[in-house]
């Protein structure tokens, strides 16, 4: 890192430090000031009603005060011992702590950070020495004490200024290279941040959400890692943000740029998204380091190319960009629906020591083929399990080489040509449904069984997997699929698998005791396909769900009206209700499925419900997709 960046980094941390020393005074002037106003508020009103009473009356007050006459409406008063006493020792506190806040004010000012907010504070406590009202007063008025009421108000919109301010100064530039991501499942997030990890921080990194187009100004290279959503869509954290760029005026002929983009090839708009912002980058004269590189579903080696070639390009060293993984251990595998052949469902817990995470986020799992099974197999098509065979450039045993490909029924002429055939071990992810921190994070995974009549290769692996058996997990934050932080009623629609996060949200609102909650769920057989239905009902007698709506779509009952009940329905036919948890109770929505049944059905039906809203609500952070 050059001598100018590390001058930059201390200059920073000491900006930091100060900022959070004036907070804590900001915070201790409210709590004084408070204390004093609350105590000569109290008084003022327990002497100012007895001037109107009786004389025994006021023979009560006899110990607390000694004098006690009306003046030109002031109320004159000594105080108890006790009562100076204390005003004293709180105003005492309270003049250093104004003597503290100057200081500090003034140290800002030397680093010339924030000057008129640091003139305006310093102003305000000079005024407030110069007018001795942290001294003990011989008189109370109702004026005195609005003063300090006014103080107190002041005081607190300081706290939160700084508070501001210091995001501010946390998002202000500390290098010439931004990496910028939008992430939807949390997928670009990870990467962007190991990226600067491996890199010392010599870059800074943010979400698209956190950067402006001024902001881009400050810097002389952008890397984006970008991923796609929906039909070619932002993530919807980066949704404002294309908008903006296409709308500034501003020049970025400064600004050189590269991009990372993310996607799955079985989507039509493979990684469109990234196409995108290199699109609106160049158009505001932004030139690019390279052409955009597309990624399906997340290859590591891919990433990690191109991620050697941008530290070349600027001359970094960089450490691997290699994920951490922890061990966990399965303890629980069930059929939740073993009369579905076709599509069962499986509850899988795995024991994971210290693990942290949320309601909503996901677990990330590696499941290579067990060597055994892979020798049983090779021997079966007639092949040497230890036939030395190429794999990433390297010479090793044929089985051992398989461990980390994915090999379901694929056959090859040779032990080689297999190896060419089959793709890399990637990790499959999957909703929590556990509560948060739960050191056995619960799983609910469905066995696909492909059109073929394959297997898919992870559901099945996981769905035979015996208990004890061991795999390679990492917990990976799902930011936009996150209960509201205000604590929100919330509405939650899900089909199939798509429940797993919702039970993870209602154990978490148990555990914060909200009860506003509503779920929309949908299946086929309400006979088989009811998944956690014992801890639902619990929930319902608790009072934690306080409204279930179900959805089985193969039920005698809806089938015999002509046509399938499915979670739409319940939107169209429940949309006043809808409406009422949205617009009158400010309610969240969060919708988990298959994107290209149920989540596609889903949006359509809340277009319809919301109209012109629909945008309003997505763009506020209202609407939560979590569309597989």
């Amino acid at each position: 890192m050059s001598t100018i960046n590390k001058q930059f980094l201390r200059r920073f941390s000491l900006s930091a430090q100060l900022i959070s020393c004036l907070r804590w005074a900001l915070l201790s002037n409210v709590l004084l000031v408070g204390a004093i106003a609350l105590l000569m508020w109290g008084m003022w009103f327990e002497f100012a009603t007895p001037l109107y009473l009786t004389t025994e009356r006021l023979t009560e007050f006899s110990q607390v005060v000694i004098s006690l006459k009306s003046s030109d409406n002031a109320l004159l008063m000594t105080f108890s011992t006790r009562d100076s006493s204390a005003l004293i020792a709180l105003m005492g506190l309270w003049k250093l702590n104004l003597f503290v806040i100057i200081a500090l004010c003034v140290a800002m000012l030397a680093k010339r950070l924030f000057t008129s907010t640091m003139l305006i504070v310093i102003g305000g406590c000079i005024a407030v020495l110069a007018l001795s009202l942290p001294a003990l007063p011989s008189e109370i008025t109702g004026q005195y004490v609005g003063l300090l009421a006014l103080i107190l108000l002041a005081s607190t919109a300081a706290f939160y200024r700084l508070k501001a301010l210091r995001k501010q100064l946390a998002l202000a530039p500390k290098s010439q290279t931004l990496i910028a991501y939008a992430s939807q499942s949390g997928t670009a997030k990870s990467i962007a941040l190991n990226m600067a990890k491996s890199v010392h921080k010599q870059a800074d990194v943010r979400a698209f959400s956190d950067v402006s187009v001024d902001c881009l100004r400050e810097y002389q290279r952008l890397l984006v890692v970008a991923a796609t959503y929906g039909d070619g869509e932002a993530p919807e954290k980066a949704l404002d943000f294309p908008a903006q760029l296409s709308q500034s005026k501003t020049s970025l002929s400064h600004l050189r740029y590269a991009v990372l983009a993310l996607g799955d090839r079985a989507y039509p708009q493979f990684c469109a998204f990234g196409h995108r912002m290199a699109h609106l980058l160049n158009n505001k004269g932004a030139r690019a380091l390279r052409a955009v590189e597309e990624v399906d579903c997340a290859d590591s080696s891919v990433v990690a190319s191109w991620w050697n070639a941008i530290c070349e390009e600027f001359g970094w060293q960089s450490q691997s960009l290699n994920k951490t993984w922890q061990r966990g251990v399965m303890v629980e595998n069930t059929c939740l629906n073993s009369q579905q052949p076709q599509r069962p469902a499986h509850a899988i817990s795995i024991e994971l020591d210290g693990a942290q995470y949320q309601a909503g986020d996901l677990l990330e799992i590696l499941t290579p083929t067990p060597i055994t099974l892979i020798d049983d197999r090779l021997l079966e098509y007639g092949l040497d399990p230890q036939t030395i065979v190429r794999f990433n450039g390297q010479a090793c045993a044929l089985n051992h080489a398989l461990t980390q490909l994915e090999w379901t029924n694929q056959v090859a002429n040779s032990a080689q040509a297999l190896v060419d055939k089959l793709s890399q071990l990637r990790p499959r992810v999957y909703s929590i449904a556990s509560a948060p921190n739960d050191s056995t994070v619960r799983l609910l995974v469905r066995h696909l069984k492909k059109d073929d009549g394959s297997d898919g290769y992870c559901s099945s692996l996981l769905c035979n997997a015996q208990v004890n058996s061991e795999y390679d997990v990492a917990i990976r934050p799902h930011d936009s699929f996150r209960l509201p932080s205000d604590n929100a009623p919330i509405i939650m629609i899900g089909a199939g698998t798509g429940i797993a996060p919702f039970m993870s949200f209602l154990a978490q609102r148990q555990q914060s005791n909200i009860t506003e909650n509503w779920l929309i769920f949908g299946e086929q057989y309400s006979s088989h396909d009811n998944y956690f239905n014992d801890d639902l009902d619990r929930y319902l007698e608790d009072g934690f769900l306080s409204r279930m709506d179900y959805a089985f779509s193969r039920d005698a009952q809806w089938l015999s009206y002509g046509k399938p009940r499915y979670v739409n329905d319940v939107i169209s036919s429940q949309g006043t209700q809808i409406q009422h948890w949205l617009y009158d109770k400010g309610a969240h929505i969060f919708v988990c499925g298959n994107k290209a049944g149920m989540g596609e059905s889903v949006k359509e039906a809340l277009r319809l419900l919301l109209k012109q809203d629909y945008l309003r609500f997505k763009q506020e952070c209202r609407l939560h997709f979590d569309l597989y």
